[in-house]
């Protein structure tokens, strides 16, 4: 009650090569953020939770996959952080869903 809770809502690293669902860069088209895993949502939808959405840009060049095994620290990781959407108890978890990814991708090209 009145806690707070991090959650990664996209469930893991993005990976360029895999199944999992990403949102695209309309130019460069490569993936830049996952979509939210829908359980995520449904916790929302359920709790009315704010929701302060975040993004980290940089882990893949700090935790590459497949290569040197080490996190490479000297790599820049920038934190960006938006401002906190509030949702009724009882909002579709397709809408909190769009509205959220929305808002990250701005995020991401600020």
């Amino acid at each position: 009650r009145n806690g707070r809770i991090i959650v990664f809502a996209e469930g893991g690293m993005l990976d360029s090569v895999g199944n999992e669902e990403k949102i695209f860069d309309i130019i460069t088209r490569q993936p830049i953020l996952r979509i939210l895993e829908p359980g995520f949502c449904e916790l929302v939808s359920i709790t009315g939770a704010k929701v302060i959405p975040v993004i980290l840009v940089g882990t893949d060049k700090v935790l590459p996959r497949g290569k040197f095994p080490f996190p490479r620290i000297w790599r820049k990781v920038i934190v960006k952080i938006g401002k906190p959407l509030v949702f009724p108890v009882g909002t579709p978890p397709n809408t909190i869903r769009e509205v959220i990814d929305k808002a990250r991708i701005n995020l991401y090209y600020e």
